[in-house]
């Protein structure tokens, strides 16, 4: 996506990951759906180039990019989110904080939501600079009717890209939505100066949640709104609080009711499984 390496570039880190990710998800879906799937496809994405750096402990943009050279917008800070890339977490803190240092400070909106994601992500020492990204996104929002621009200073209007970058931070920042295959979790943090956040209209699975954070209780609370029920347990203590979850269990949430745990715990959410019993004349019949 940097709109600046738009010319004889190989093996872009960002291209080449998400064609992997991709094929490989071609793969799966057809052995989930009982499809014939094509070797060629685990073939390419087995193939595939993942450039680093093992002096730099870093991931380079592409083959033969220089470090500290300008780049327009986020690119290699997208692969640990949205796309998942696994890797340790002094590599995901190198590359974000190589590549911040040389983004375009005139650069489209996006980037200042997936940077304050990434500083979220390693940890409470990074508070202020996830902070500070996020509150750079504003810059990019015209009265009177709040309509997104491209750059701070104009470009392209009403523009989605930025806006939606925006509230990803929000729910896949402050409140830390991740999606897996078969739940969700949520490692919710509290905004800068924000003593209570509400994220509502939550959907999933064909239901509907709403979590609530509380600074001065010290409490995140999960509320089904609608739907079929759910599970909603606690995964991981808060960080530096592996005391805090002691005697929390899981809950199967009814719609109208709520589970609590620490703020600052990871909390799985998932949807309960249900167990058809037999009718009294189907056990007759027997």
């Amino acid at each position: 996506p940097d709109e600046y390496a738009d010319k004889g570039i190989d093996d872009s880190i960002y291209t080449n990951w998400v064609a992997k990710v991709a094929l490989e998800w071609a793969v799966e879906a057809a052995d989930i759906v009982g499809k014939q799937k094509k070797a060629k496809w685990q073939e390419v994405a087995d193939g595939l180039v993942l450039l680093f750096d093992e002096d730099k402990q870093a991931h380079p943009e592409y083959d033969g990019y220089k470090w500290g050279s300008s780049i327009k917008q986020a690119d290699v800070v997208l692969l640990p989110y949205p796309y998942e890339m696994p890797m340790p977490a002094h590599v995901r803190l190198n590359d974000l904080k190589l590549y911040a240092n040389v983004t375009d400070s005139n650069g489209p909106a996006m980037t200042w939501g997936m940077h304050a994601i990434g500083y979220m992500m390693s940890g409470k020492e990074y508070e202020k600079q996830a902070a500070a990204n996020f509150n750079r996104s504003f810059a990019n929002v015209k009265q009177p009717y709040l309509v997104w621009t491209e750059y701070p200073n104009g470009g392209a209007t009403n523009f989605i890209t930025g806006a939606g970058g925006f509230l990803q931070t929000i729910t896949f920042g402050y409140f830390g939505m991740r999606i897996h295959r078969d739940h969700l979790t949520l490692s919710p943090r509290m905004m800068e100066g924000a003593t209570v956040m509400e994220n509502r209209g939550l959907q999933y699975l064909g239901r509907s949640f709403t979590v609530r954070c509380d600074a001065a209780a010290g409490e995140q609370k999960v509320t089904l709104d609608a739907g079929d029920e759910l599970v909603v347990a606690a995964v991981e203590a808060p960080e530096g609080g592996s005391e805090a979850l002691a005697g929390v269990e899981a809950r199967v949430l009814k719609p109208g009711a709520s589970a609590s745990f620490p703020l600052g715990s990871t909390i799985s959410l998932k949807g309960a499984v249900v167990v058809q019993l037999p009718s009294q004349d189907d056990a007759a019949d027997d």
